[in-house]
């Protein structure tokens, strides 16, 4: 949970970093099926755990040390600035929020169009844009409270997306088969490097980002000792979380240059009936939903950052006066 510091201020403590950062870094499974229909079920296995030693735990130390070095509000913001002066500082600053919002974009959108498609699939054009903006402007009430309501939120996020993985795990693990990974398996008419390159930009996307919870410092409790850990956990829990359910799915259905990215919901359905089925996409929903606060929170306090520094307009470091939270970014 929150606790407060001498200053009166909620921080999020170290389970909570690791709840944020599991819903932002993560998510579960859900969306990660394309590499088996583009890699093959070997590739996108070893591609995963290949990236994970020898991408993931680099981004993991080079955070870490980063973050302990200089733990301030504007993360990788104040790490470019201290390397390359304010000029560098903030061109990187900028083109680092345009990512995460381009990013941050996609997740209102796509909510709105799963509760079109799997439950009101006659709606018209008006309803898809109302859940959009609903969505959008309950992300925002709900940052405006800063951590005392987005830190139990992330918590709460983080055990609907686990829950029905362990599930789905626990009806699957069985039927794993790794007499598959002995050979390669590849797609028809995808050549081996074609595959091996898939994989491993697929592994990239998986296992990066993880500066990102780092431009919300001031949120997080005794942040030199507990992002390095979270980072950690998180990086373990993200390995177990992709690769054994997408190994039980590669048992499950063999027709693998078939899967598309909604695969797992097929599994689970073959696994624990319809109800479990249903369980399992709106635990893909609760993804999209985490994915659009989490982005939001780091988002508002670099762009804060910069403006503090003066290269933007100053409305934009105005704060709740009794949240403590960016109102103006």
């Amino acid at each position: 949970m929150a606790r407060r510091n001498k200053t009166g201020k909620s921080k999020m403590r170290f389970w909570t970093t690791v709840s944020a950062m599991f819903v932002i870094y993560c998510g579960g499974p859900y969306g990660i099926e394309e590499v088996v229909a583009q890699s093959g079920p070997t590739f996108a296995i070893f591609g995963l755990l290949f990236m994970a030693v020898f991408w993931g735990i680099p981004g993991v130390l080079q955070n870490s040390e980063l973050i302990s070095a200089i733990p301030m509000e504007g993360g990788v913001y104040q790490w470019y600035k201290k390397s390359w002066g304010d000029y560098w500082g903030f061109q990187l600053g900028w083109l680092e929020w345009l990512t995460w919002m381009f990013d941050a974009a996609l997740y209102p959108t796509l909510l709105a169009e799963y509760f079109v498609i799997f439950i009101w699939p006659e709606a018209p054009v008006s309803v898809s844009w109302g859940l959009t903006l609903s969505m959008i402007w309950l992300t925002v009430i709900v940052n405006l409270r800063g951590v005392e309501l987005v830190g139990p939120l992330f918590n709460v996020l983080t055990w609907l997306q686990i829950i029905p993985v362990i599930l789905f795990v626990y009806y699957g693990v069985g039927l794993i088969d790794l007499d598959v990974y002995t050979s390669l398996h590849l797609p028809p008419q995808t050549d081996l490097t074609t595959a091996v390159v898939f994989a491993l930009i697929f592994g990239v996307w998986n296992f990066s980002g993880y500066s990102g919870l780092a431009s919300a410092a001031d949120e997080i409790d005794d942040i030199e000792s507990n992002y390095p850990k979270a980072l950690i956990v998180t990086l373990m829990l993200s390995v177990v979380v992709y690769v054994i359910p997408l190994m039980i799915g590669i048992a499950v259905n063999p027709n693998w240059n078939l899967w598309s990215e909604a695969q797992l919901n097929l599994v689970a359905l073959a696994l624990g009936g319809t109800a479990f089925a249903w369980w399992f996409n709106l635990a893909a929903q609760t993804s999209n939903f985490g994915l659009i606060n989490g982005e939001m929170l780091l988002m508002s306090h670099l762009l804060k950052a910069i403006s503090d520094d003066g290269h933007l307009p100053n409305y934009i470091s105005k704060t709740n006066s009794k949240y403590d939270t960016p109102v103006g970014a």
